[in-house]
């Protein structure tokens, strides 16, 4: 099979294995291009074939295949993160952007190449090392195929605490919702007292009711014994006056 031709999608797992092999080679998180350090990248991108193969039980990848994977990481991370700055600058109303795993590791690992990037005195070699944004972004995109002839040399906006603000957003809002729930289980708990302390009241008022009426039953049971003896006497006086 031809190394640039198509294979099949890579999945989750495939993605975050080829992101952290790419994230402990220091070869591929330098941004110098010099013959020496191509060829350090070349031969890194061979280790992290043969690593990423052994780690994965999927389809075989080749060097090429893992290259353009990582490409194509890169451009989806960076379209994301342009989402989410374009979202949190419109205003009207919070945007949510579900989190992922994979383009959120490979936006951190390209914040932390580019702030450790040395800085060059030469204007050519800064320009050199200026990262590509490519156009032609598709989210999702698996396929592995070559998107090189659509490269635009754009310069990375300078990065922000979009993270930061967004997180902080976030824990606002998480600490908005832990206090009604809060107010809601005190709100519960109030109610649930009051509850009981009416039953508890109903309930002594029944029991006072049915003493009330064993009292009354007991007077009557004594009036029916006296009323029993009444008769008894009468009788035996009827009896002697005969």
């Amino acid at each position: 099979m031809n190394s640039t031709s198509k294979a099949a999608p890579m999945n989750k797992y495939e993605a975050m294995q080829l992101v952290r092999l790419v994230a402990a080679s220091a070869a591929l998180t330098t941004k110098k291009t010099n013959a020496t350090n191509n060829k350090r990248k070349e031969e890194a991108w061979r280790t992290i074939t043969a690593e990423f193969n052994a780690k994965t039980s999927g389809i075989p990848r080749s060097s090429s295949q893992l290259r353009l994977k990582w490409e194509n990481l890169k451009k989806n991370a960076r379209k994301r993160s342009a989402r989410i700055r374009s979202g949190l600058k419109t205003g009207g109303g919070k945007v949510y952007f579900p989190p992922d795993e994979v383009l959120d590791k490979v936006t951190s690992l390209l914040r932390s190449i580019q702030h450790t990037t040395p800085q060059h005195s030469s204007k050519s070699e800064a320009t050199a090392n200026v990262p590509l944004i490519e156009e032609g972004l598709v989210d999702g995109d698996e396929g592995l195929t070559n998107h090189s002839d659509n490269q635009i040399l754009t310069p990375i906006p300078k990065p922000t605490n979009f993270f930061l603000n967004q997180a902080s957003s976030t824990n606002t809002l998480v600490k908005r919702i832990e206090r009604l729930e809060e107010e809601k289980c005190k709100a519960r708990i109030l109610r649930d007292n009051a509850l009981a302390d009416y039953l508890n009241a109903k309930k002594r008022k029944i029991d006072q009711e049915n003493v009330e009426k064993e009292i009354v039953l007991a007077k009557l049971k004594v009036e029916l014994e006296n009323a029993k003896l009444e008769n008894l006497k009468l009788r035996r006086d009827l009896n002697l006056s005969e």
